[in-house]
Protein backbone atom coordinates (compact mmCIF):
# COMPACT_ATOMS: atom_id res chain seq x y z
CA UNK A 1 0.00 0.00 0.00
CA UNK A 2 2.66 2.00 0.94
CA UNK A 3 4.55 1.60 -2.63
CA UNK A 4 1.18 1.93 -4.29
CA UNK A 5 0.82 5.28 -2.73
CA UNK A 6 3.79 6.57 -3.46
CA UNK A 7 3.89 5.45 -7.39
CA UNK A 8 0.32 7.44 -7.53
CA UNK A 9 1.93 10.00 -6.29
CA UNK A 10 4.83 10.33 -8.24
CA UNK A 11 2.88 10.72 -11.39
CA UNK A 12 1.09 13.81 -10.04
CA UNK A 13 3.71 16.16 -11.99
CA UNK A 14 2.36 14.49 -15.26
CA UNK A 15 -0.69 14.70 -14.70
CA UNK A 16 -0.21 18.70 -13.60
CA UNK A 17 1.93 18.47 -17.44
CA UNK A 18 -1.39 16.91 -19.13
CA UNK A 19 -3.75 19.86 -18.18
CA UNK A 20 -1.55 22.57 -19.24
CA UNK A 21 -1.15 21.08 -22.21
CA UNK A 22 1.98 19.53 -22.34
CA UNK A 23 4.23 22.33 -20.79
CA UNK A 24 7.34 20.96 -18.60
CA UNK A 25 5.86 22.95 -15.88
CA UNK A 26 7.66 20.91 -12.89
CA UNK A 27 9.51 19.10 -15.07
CA UNK A 28 11.86 22.58 -16.20
CA UNK A 29 14.02 22.64 -13.40
CA UNK A 30 16.67 19.64 -14.40
CA UNK A 31 17.34 18.52 -11.16
CA UNK A 32 13.89 18.25 -10.22
CA UNK A 33 13.48 16.48 -13.68
CA UNK A 34 16.27 13.81 -12.85
CA UNK A 35 15.09 12.80 -9.75
CA UNK A 36 11.15 12.70 -10.66
CA UNK A 37 12.36 10.72 -13.44
CA UNK A 38 14.77 8.26 -11.09
CA UNK A 39 11.98 8.00 -8.44
CA UNK A 40 9.39 7.16 -11.01
CA UNK A 41 11.79 4.06 -12.72
CA UNK A 42 12.20 3.29 -8.72
CA UNK A 43 9.14 2.82 -7.90
CA UNK A 44 7.66 0.89 -10.72
CA UNK A 45 10.28 -1.40 -10.60
CA UNK A 46 9.95 -1.83 -7.13
CA UNK A 47 6.13 -2.09 -6.90
CA UNK A 48 6.58 -4.78 -10.03
CA UNK A 49 9.03 -6.85 -7.58
CA UNK A 50 6.84 -7.10 -5.18
CA UNK A 51 4.05 -8.39 -6.43
CA UNK A 52 5.89 -10.81 -8.29
CA UNK A 53 7.48 -11.77 -5.38
CA UNK A 54 3.97 -12.16 -3.22
CA UNK A 55 2.09 -13.82 -6.32
CA UNK A 56 5.06 -16.57 -6.55
CA UNK A 57 5.39 -17.12 -3.14
CA UNK A 58 1.58 -17.67 -2.80
CA UNK A 59 1.71 -19.99 -5.55
CA UNK A 60 4.34 -22.29 -3.88
CA UNK A 61 2.91 -22.52 -0.80
CA UNK A 62 -0.29 -24.21 -2.32
CA UNK A 63 1.99 -26.51 -4.22
CA UNK A 64 3.95 -27.45 -1.57
CA UNK A 65 2.01 -26.60 1.69
CA UNK A 66 4.60 -29.25 3.56
CA UNK A 67 7.66 -27.15 2.93
CA UNK A 68 8.30 -24.80 5.28
CA UNK A 69 9.27 -20.79 3.78
CA UNK A 70 12.60 -19.99 4.71
CA UNK A 71 11.76 -16.17 5.27
CA UNK A 72 14.97 -15.02 5.97
CA UNK A 73 16.65 -15.80 2.95
CA UNK A 74 13.07 -14.11 0.97
CA UNK A 75 13.49 -10.73 2.63
CA UNK A 76 17.39 -10.85 1.96
CA UNK A 77 16.98 -11.36 -1.74
CA UNK A 78 14.15 -9.35 -1.68
CA UNK A 79 16.49 -6.54 0.33
CA UNK A 80 19.55 -7.47 -2.33
CA UNK A 81 17.44 -6.51 -5.34
CA UNK A 82 15.85 -3.45 -3.81
CA UNK A 83 19.40 -2.18 -3.23
CA UNK A 84 20.33 -3.43 -6.68
CA UNK A 85 17.33 -1.48 -7.89
CA UNK A 86 18.58 1.53 -6.20
CA UNK A 87 22.45 1.46 -7.06
CA UNK A 88 21.11 1.23 -10.64
CA UNK A 89 19.26 4.72 -10.26
CA UNK A 90 21.92 6.34 -7.64
CA UNK A 91 25.39 5.48 -8.29
CA UNK A 92 24.42 6.02 -12.57
CA UNK A 93 22.72 9.37 -11.53
CA UNK A 94 25.90 10.15 -9.71
CA UNK A 95 28.58 9.38 -12.31
CA UNK A 96 26.50 11.29 -15.22
CA UNK A 97 25.93 8.45 -17.30
CA UNK A 98 21.75 9.39 -16.53
CA UNK A 99 20.49 11.83 -18.90
CA UNK A 100 16.78 12.63 -17.51
CA UNK A 101 15.54 15.19 -19.84
CA UNK A 102 11.86 15.89 -19.91
CA UNK A 103 9.89 14.58 -23.42
CA UNK A 104 6.93 16.60 -24.34
CA UNK A 105 4.99 13.40 -26.61
CA UNK A 106 5.48 11.30 -22.99
CA UNK A 107 4.72 14.25 -20.25
CA UNK A 108 7.30 13.15 -18.06
CA UNK A 109 11.14 12.83 -17.19
CA UNK A 110 13.03 9.87 -18.98
CA UNK A 111 16.57 8.91 -19.40
CA UNK A 112 17.74 9.85 -22.87
CA UNK A 113 21.22 8.64 -21.81
CA UNK A 114 24.64 10.34 -22.22
CA UNK A 115 25.69 7.55 -25.18
CA UNK A 116 23.61 5.36 -27.75
CA UNK A 117 25.17 2.50 -26.21
CA UNK A 118 23.87 3.04 -22.28
CA UNK A 119 20.30 4.13 -23.92
CA UNK A 120 19.43 0.78 -25.59
CA UNK A 121 20.85 -1.28 -22.11
CA UNK A 122 18.53 1.25 -19.95
CA UNK A 123 15.90 0.81 -22.19
CA UNK A 124 16.31 -3.50 -22.04
CA UNK A 125 16.45 -2.61 -18.21
CA UNK A 126 13.32 -1.71 -18.02
CA UNK A 127 11.85 -4.52 -20.44
CA UNK A 128 13.66 -6.83 -18.06
CA UNK A 129 12.57 -5.26 -15.18
CA UNK A 130 9.13 -3.51 -16.28
CA UNK A 131 7.23 -5.41 -18.48
CA UNK A 132 8.76 -9.37 -18.58
CA UNK A 133 7.42 -10.28 -14.98
CA UNK A 134 3.75 -10.43 -15.98
CA UNK A 135 4.96 -14.15 -17.53
CA UNK A 136 5.99 -15.58 -14.51
CA UNK A 137 2.62 -13.85 -12.90
CA UNK A 138 0.22 -15.17 -14.96
CA UNK A 139 1.57 -18.49 -15.10
CA UNK A 140 1.51 -17.81 -11.24
CA UNK A 141 -2.17 -16.97 -11.38
CA UNK A 142 -3.33 -19.60 -13.27
CA UNK A 143 -1.72 -22.01 -11.09
CA UNK A 144 -2.85 -20.73 -8.04
CA UNK A 145 -6.30 -20.70 -9.58
CA UNK A 146 -6.12 -24.26 -10.55
CA UNK A 147 -4.89 -25.33 -7.28
CA UNK A 148 -7.92 -23.70 -5.22
CA UNK A 149 -10.43 -24.99 -7.72
CA UNK A 150 -9.21 -28.29 -8.51
CA UNK A 151 -7.62 -29.99 -5.68
CA UNK A 152 -9.19 -31.94 -3.30
CA UNK A 153 -11.04 -30.79 0.08
CA UNK A 154 -8.38 -32.68 2.44
CA UNK A 155 -5.71 -31.29 0.19
CA UNK A 156 -6.91 -27.50 0.06
CA UNK A 157 -7.85 -27.69 4.25
CA UNK A 158 -4.49 -28.70 4.89
CA UNK A 159 -3.45 -25.32 2.54
CA UNK A 160 -5.91 -22.56 3.53
CA UNK A 161 -6.78 -24.34 6.83
CA UNK A 162 -8.27 -20.98 7.99
CA UNK A 163 -10.00 -17.45 7.02
CA UNK A 164 -7.12 -15.27 7.49
CA UNK A 165 -5.09 -18.14 5.22
CA UNK A 166 -8.04 -17.95 2.60
CA UNK A 167 -8.66 -14.53 2.90
CA UNK A 168 -4.73 -13.83 2.30
CA UNK A 169 -5.05 -15.89 -1.02
CA UNK A 170 -7.89 -14.37 -2.65
CA UNK A 171 -6.89 -11.06 -1.75
CA UNK A 172 -3.17 -11.75 -3.51
CA UNK A 173 -5.42 -13.31 -6.62
CA UNK A 174 -7.50 -9.91 -6.98
CA UNK A 175 -4.09 -8.05 -6.71
CA UNK A 176 -2.36 -10.19 -9.01
CA UNK A 177 -5.21 -10.40 -11.84
CA UNK A 178 -5.58 -6.13 -11.09
CA UNK A 179 -1.75 -5.74 -11.85
CA UNK A 180 -2.16 -8.63 -15.00
CA UNK A 181 -5.24 -6.71 -16.48
CA UNK A 182 -3.89 -2.90 -16.56
CA UNK A 183 -0.28 -4.42 -17.16
CA UNK A 184 -0.96 -6.32 -20.32
CA UNK A 185 -1.14 -3.11 -22.51
CA UNK A 186 2.47 -2.26 -21.29
CA UNK A 187 3.90 -5.64 -22.22
CA UNK A 188 2.93 -5.44 -25.40
CA UNK A 189 4.01 -1.88 -25.94
CA UNK A 190 7.55 -3.59 -24.92
CA UNK A 191 7.24 -6.33 -26.95
CA UNK A 192 6.21 -3.65 -29.71
CA UNK A 193 9.06 -1.38 -29.26
CA UNK A 194 11.58 -4.43 -28.92
CA UNK A 195 10.45 -5.58 -32.77
CA UNK A 196 10.78 -2.24 -34.22
CA UNK A 197 14.35 -2.12 -32.70
CA UNK A 198 15.06 -5.52 -34.07
CA UNK A 199 14.00 -4.76 -37.36
CA UNK A 200 14.35 -1.12 -37.98
CA UNK A 201 17.39 -0.39 -35.84
CA UNK A 202 15.12 2.04 -34.25
CA UNK A 203 11.69 2.43 -32.79
CA UNK A 204 10.96 5.89 -35.20
CA UNK A 205 8.88 4.22 -37.89
CA UNK A 206 6.58 3.29 -35.27
CA UNK A 207 6.75 5.73 -32.30
CA UNK A 208 7.75 8.23 -34.62
CA UNK A 209 4.17 10.43 -34.88
CA UNK A 210 0.86 10.00 -34.49
CA UNK A 211 -0.91 7.97 -31.33
CA UNK A 212 1.85 5.78 -30.69
CA UNK A 213 4.74 8.37 -30.24
CA UNK A 214 1.56 10.86 -28.01
CA UNK A 215 -0.31 8.17 -26.23
CA UNK A 216 1.09 4.77 -26.34
CA UNK A 217 3.58 5.19 -23.32
CA UNK A 218 1.92 8.00 -21.71
CA UNK A 219 -1.37 5.21 -21.39
CA UNK A 220 0.50 2.20 -20.98
CA UNK A 221 3.74 3.51 -18.49
CA UNK A 222 2.09 6.06 -16.54
CA UNK A 223 -1.14 5.89 -16.93
CA UNK A 224 -2.56 2.15 -16.05
CA UNK A 225 0.60 2.39 -13.67
CA UNK A 226 -1.24 4.93 -11.71
CA UNK A 227 -4.57 2.86 -11.91
CA UNK A 228 -2.91 -0.02 -10.70
CA UNK A 229 -1.40 1.81 -7.57
CA UNK A 230 -4.76 3.40 -6.82
CA UNK A 231 -6.93 0.83 -7.17
CA UNK A 232 -4.69 -2.04 -4.81
CA UNK A 233 -5.02 0.16 -1.62
CA UNK A 234 -8.88 -0.34 -2.52
CA UNK A 235 -8.67 -3.97 -2.63
CA UNK A 236 -6.75 -4.20 0.31
CA UNK A 237 -9.47 -1.79 2.33
CA UNK A 238 -12.21 -3.84 1.10
CA UNK A 239 -10.32 -7.39 1.95
CA UNK A 240 -9.59 -6.03 5.26
CA UNK A 241 -12.70 -4.92 6.36
CA UNK A 242 -14.90 -8.22 4.79
CA UNK A 243 -12.32 -10.25 6.88
CA UNK A 244 -13.05 -8.24 10.27
CA UNK A 245 -17.04 -8.40 9.73
CA UNK A 246 -16.47 -12.43 9.08
CA UNK A 247 -13.96 -12.86 11.96
CA UNK A 248 -16.43 -10.48 14.12
CA UNK A 249 -19.56 -12.67 12.88
CA UNK A 250 -17.28 -16.10 13.68
CA UNK A 251 -17.13 -14.90 17.30
CA UNK A 252 -20.47 -13.65 17.80
CA UNK A 253 -22.22 -16.99 16.27
CA UNK A 254 -19.32 -18.67 18.94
Amino acid sequence: AVVSTQSTGICIPTIHTLLNQRQAGWYSNPTVCAILGALYNWISIISVFLLTVLSLSRTYLLLFPLNKQNKKRTYQFMAGYILLVTLHESVFAAAGTLNFQYAEDEAYCWDKGVTRGWTVFDDVVDMLLLAVPIVPVIISCVITCHVICRTSSANRHSVMDSPVKRNATITIILYTLTYILFSLPNFFNYVTWAQAKIRFGTSSPIYGNGFMKYYSWLLTDTLLIVMISAINPLILLARTRKYKLMSSHSTTNA
